[in-house]
């Protein structure tokens, strides 16, 4: 990893940017909220976790689970959040939930599935406190929500 650090300053620099960019706006209960509302597990493939470990310079440490963005490039909100497995997380990337989660995958529910669109759709509601944020489109305020 340092040596494709050392030979990729470039592409290392915009992948600080873009993460900085992509922010969630969820506040501390409400990803408490999201992670029991998937049982404290990763909302894609049910690794609980307690069990989710990383290698952190050499050695093989605990970690809490990631906060997914199921639509990369939509809300920084609850509706938007989910909790991740490291490699759920790095797999799917930037892709769209209905372009890498499916059949294909060895860890594919339809009953998760199933979750992750209620959640998105309805569940979030019952959770969230963050007002959104309004944005100002032809004079008029908006809500993006």
């Amino acid at each position: 990893m340092k040596e494709f650090n050392k030979n990729n300053p470039d592409k290392i620099k915009m992948y600080r940017e873009r993460k900085q960019s992509k922010k969630h706006i969820v506040t501390q209960q409400e990803w408490i909220d999201c992670k029991q509302y998937f049982n404290n597990a990763c909302a894609y493939c049910g690794l609980p976790a307690e069990e989710h470990y990383q290698k952190y310079r050499g050695e093989l440490k605990r970690f809490d689970l990631h906060k997914e963005h199921i639509d990369d490039k939509g809300s920084p909100y609850l509706d938007n959040c989910i909790p991740a497995c490291h490699l759920c997380n790095e797999s799917k990337h930037t892709a769209t939930l209905e372009e890498w989660y499916d059949q294909s995958k060895p860890f594919y529910s339809e009953l998760r599935l199933l979750k992750i669109n209620k959640w998105r759709t309805e569940d979030y509601k019952k959770y969230m406190t963050t007002i959104p944020m309004l944005s100002i489109n032809n004079g008029n305020d908006k809500n993006e929500k």
